[in-house]
């Protein structure tokens, strides 16, 4: 996990130059940047699978991840709610920007980005949902009780609320008390942090 990491520069989570890394079953959350919130990639080639995006920012390009003159490869990955800044034309890539190079997805959900998902194209190896809302890649969260908040996701904002009803369940309806033991503790944040990520 990559959480909640920061430079001026770019690459809040990481930073590639000229490098072929492989990531999987990654997490990327909360991580700042100038360019490449989550990841930035120059001149590289890396292969994701299984790795989430979420609540990263880019101060201009790529919140989720920047990719110039690289070859990124995702594969089962999803990156929602991250940002970067709003140029009014929708050119800075909240989810993923791409400046040459090429850049391949199979089966990846990017959606819920802002202030869009990708700024340029992509090549589409299948089993791909880009959209503004996530409801139109994910399934409803009704069945999915870490999602506290509503908004989709198990992140952050889920986690707070979790907190907030920590300890003995003082009301009828404790929407924390995943396991009805009737008690907030450390056996549901185990479960809220097995369900971390968008519904699905």
């Amino acid at each position: 996990m990559f959480t909640g990491n920061s430079t001026g520069f770019n690459g809040g989570g990481i930073r590639n130059d000229n490098s072929i890394p492989t990531l999987v079953n990654c997490t990327f959350t909360g991580n700042s940047a100038r360019d490449g919130g989550g990841i930035y990639n120059l001149g590289s080639s890396p292969a994701l699978f299984d790795c989430t995006f979420t609540e990263n920012s880019a101060g201009l390009r790529g919140g989720g991840m920047y990719n110039g003159g690289s070859y990124a490869t995702l594969t089962d990955c999803t990156l929602v709610g991250n940002s970067s800044l709003d140029d009014g034309g929708g050119n800075n890539g909240g989810g993923m920007y791409n400046d040459s190079g090429s850049t391949s997805l199979v089966d990846c959900d990017i959606c819920g980005n802002s202030p869009t998902q990708i700024n340029s194209s992509f090549n589409d190896g299948g089993g791909n949902c880009v959209a503004t809302s996530c409801d139109d890649c994910f399934p409803s969260c009704d069945s999915f009780p870490t999602d506290l908040d509503l908004n989709g996701i198990t992140d952050g904002g889920d986690l707070g609320v979790f907190f907030v009803y920590w300890g003995e369940c003082l009301v009828e309806d404790c929407p924390a008390d995943f396991n009805d033991d009737e008690v907030v503790d450390g056996i549901g944040l185990g479960i809220l942090f097995s369900a971390w990520g968008p519904c699905q």
